[in-house]
């Protein structure tokens, strides 16, 4: 019995450090589960932030490759549309060495082939026509060779210059002349004409394809002749500044001739000077018709060409018919007067009653074409053109023409 009850508190101590020994190991346990989700969370923390900050360098990284990339591509386009806006200082900047930084500098020599092409127009355009200047430059005309193409050839002339410019000093004379040239010039060139060339005081141009539309040349040709008889009053207002006088100045006038017809046009010259330049009757005409104006006492003389091929838009007077000096062909003149709109009712009645005149003369009437001439003059007294009629017609009186005469002029000077 003794033994029992020994071994029973025995039995219960054992129990009792047994069930300490368990709750020690409980609290271990949970201790340990807690500090597990403890180190669970943190390494899922820790986790979060190494993905966080690996996804923000990538960004980084992927925005610092994508600007390398893209930046030069931007550049390159804002370059291109600089050059499309005319700045031709454009360059592109890449300090790379990929196809891009080929690229960049491929462009950028393009710029300087644009650049030196510009440069090139702008100082021959002084010389030569720019649009003429930038066809060669870009090929558009063949180097040899010509072609025909119907066209209205213009001339021009300043009256009396070298009695004008005698007493001038020879700088005077250049500036006399630019300026001339400078104020004519302007509105053959707004007008759509070619200035070909200056000859002294002569001024050559020309109206056709492909600077013009075909159906359009003589009419620009003819409104730019207007348009430079308007400006001759601007220069005469200057001619008291440079010859520093208000009173007893030279009388500044200018001739005009026009022609259209059939011309050729090409690069003529020698193989180390050319100019685009055209050729043929038509340009002979044009010259002819503004000498012809000292005769008539014109200004603006026209071929029949241009007077067909101008239209209604604009007022001329027939003039005569004439065969000028080298030709045998007969050519009707007339002469400009203006916009058939601005036309007055006396300009009006002389270019009716000159017309009438004409038809009397031709047939050798000349009591009616006197009448008809003198009529004329009853508008405008000095109408040049009536006198030179009358003149001749009194000739004719003493001396008739020959029989079949056609009522053709013959010019026997150029």
């Amino acid at each position: 019995k003794i033994v029992r009850d020994t071994l029973l508190r025995e039995k219960d101590s054992v129990d009792v450090e047994i069930g300490k020994t368990i709750d020690i190991l409980n609290r271990l346990t949970q201790d340990t589960a807690i500090q597990a989700k403890k180190e669970e969370k943190r390494a899922t923390t820790l986790n979060w932030i190494v993905t966080a900050i690996a996804t923000a360098l990538g960004l980084i990284f992927a925005g610092f490759v994508t600007r390398s990339l893209v930046d030069p591509v931007k550049r390159l386009v804002g370059g291109t549309r600089a050059v499309e806006a005319g700045d031709l200082d454009v360059e592109i900047l890449v300090h790379t060495h990929d196809e891009l930084a080929t690229l960049a500098t491929s462009f950028n020599n393009m710029v300087v082939g644009l650049r030196e092409k510009e440069r090139i127009r702008d100082t021959f355009g002084q010389y030569v026509d720019p649009r003429i200047v930038k066809s060669l430059l870009e090929n558009r005309m063949p180097s040899d060779g010509g072609e025909r193409q119907v066209m209205t050839v213009f001339f021009s002339d300043l009256q009396d210059f070298t009695r004008l410019c005698e007493g001038l000093p020879p700088d005077d004379a250049v500036r006399f002349l630019n300026r001339y040239f400078s104020l004519m010039s302007e509105v053959i060139r707004t007008r759509q004409g070619i200035v070909d060339k200056y000859i002294g005081d002569s001024v050559m141009a020309f109206w056709g394809p492909p600077f013009t539309d075909a159906a359009d040349h003589a009419t620009l040709c003819c409104l730019a002749a207007l348009e430079q008889m308007a400006r001759m009053e601007a220069f005469r207002a200057w001619l008291p500044e440079m010859f520093g006088v208000a009173h007893g100045l030279p009388v500044v006038n200018v001739r005009m001739g026009i022609a259209s017809g059939e011309v050729t046009v090409g690069n003529i010259g020698s193989e180390t000077s050319r100019g685009y330049t055209v050729i043929g009757d038509t340009v002979n005409l044009a010259s002819r018709l503004e000498q012809a104006n000292k005769f008539y006492g014109t200004r603006i003389l026209v071929s029949e060409a241009t007077r067909n091929l101008a239209g209604d838009t604009l007022a001329f007077r027939e003039i005569d018919s004439l065969r000028v000096a080298g030709k045998l062909e007969t050519v009707r003149v007339y002469e400009l007067l203006g916009l058939a709109t601005e036309l007055s009712e006396s300009d009006r009645q002389l270019a009716q009653s000159y017309e009438a005149g004409l038809a009397r003369y031709r047939a050798q009437d000349w009591d009616a074409a006197e009448a008809a001439f003198s009529e004329c003059l009853e508008i405008e007294p000095k109408d040049q053109p009536s006198q030179v009629m009358l003149r001749r017609i009194a000739t004719f009186r003493q001396t008739p023409p020959e029989a079949g005469w056609d009522g053709v002029w013959v010019a026997l000077s150029k």
